[in-house]
């Protein structure tokens, strides 16, 4: 989507894939920046989850790592979460390291 900068299939020199841990040659990457600088998800009408950082929560979901700037929020409660990429989305864990409650 243009919202979040777009997507552009990039393919790798052989140095650049075999210092990947998946060794794969070609990978998707954000084509130009995020119309916004951050997001809010909205779960339902009292959970909430905040990404302040939108182009590095991208940039995290399309290499498949676990992005940990996610706040979790909640009416009177915020809580660190991690995001991890899934199929089309991500699921969020409170518990994985680096979530800590605030």
């Amino acid at each position: 989507s243009r919202l979040v900068g777009g997507c552009a299939t990039v393919t790798l020199s052989g140095k650049e894939a075999d210092r990947r841990s998946d060794k794969r040659k070609q990978v998707l990457k954000r084509a130009r920046e995020p119309v916004f600088s951050a997001a809010l998800e909205l779960h339902s009408r009292t959970k909430w989850v905040f990404h302040p950082n939108i182009p590095q929560a991208i940039d995290d979901y399309l290499e498949h790592k676990p992005h940990h700037e996610a706040v979790w929020l909640q009416p009177g409660k915020a809580s660190q979460v991690t995001a991890i990429p899934d199929e089309g989305m991500f699921e969020y864990c409170l518990q994985c390291p680096c979530a800590t409650s605030g």
